[in-house]
């Protein structure tokens, strides 16, 4: 017993745990399907998420384009600038449009192992998941394979307390949550210090 309770300590510090909002949505996997479905995780993220991530990674490779370039292409800058604020606004049109579950933004514990947030339903310990995870500011999506490790009735509001370990998530999925913990930490400890960016005041 003493080293089970081990094993899982040194799990759950393997991973650094951020309180955050971002969107989510969540289904049950039939007992039936489980193996199937978590076998084919690559081709199971929606339109709107595939959207999303590629919207993502083109305002990323435009920004380091924009950092690349000298002082005597300021027009060329410009123009780069004017076309990451119109994938900005087209990623806000699809975030708006997004179904019912995403409509608000929802507090959560999240790591790059897992998650855990509030619920109006209850969910069966081992009942595993597919999720779907919009992380903020960045509009990436994540596309996971949960299982629940952990649903109790919720001592502040209704509902419960449930808590997700990731059991299938693509690398570049985890790296993202990992990228964005450590972003929401630096920020957290610039706050805390008094060091906040311009943008970070606004």
């Amino acid at each position: 017993m003493a080293i089970a309770k081990a094993k899982k300590a040194d799990e759950r510090r393997q991973y650094f745990r951020i309180k955050n909002w971002l969107f989510l949505s969540f289904e049950r996997v039939d007992k039936s399907d489980e193996k199937e479905l978590i076998e084919d995780l690559d081709t199971q993220s929606s339109p709107r998420i595939q959207l999303l991530n590629e919207l993502h990674h083109l305002e990323e490779d435009n920004t380091k384009f924009m950092s690349s370039l000298s002082s005597e292409l300021t027009h060329v800058s410009k123009h780069m600038s004017k076309m990451n604020k119109k994938i900005g606004l087209l990623t806000q049109y699809i975030i708006q449009s997004l179904d019912i579950e995403y409509n608000e933004l929802q507090e959560v514990d999240l790591s790059a192992g897992g998650i855990r947030f509030h619920s109006k339903t209850s969910l069966r310990k081992r009942q595993q998941v597919k999720m779907e995870i919009v992380i903020i500011p960045e509009y990436y999506g994540v596309v996971t394979y949960a299982k629940v490790v952990d649903c109790k009735k919720s001592k502040d509001k209704d509902g419960y307390e449930i808590a997700f370990k990731f059991i299938k998530i693509s690398q570049s999925d985890q790296d993202a949550i990992v990228r964005h913990i450590f972003k929401v930490q630096s920020k957290q400890l610039r706050t805390s210090k008094g060091l906040q960016t311009k943008d970070e005041l606004n």
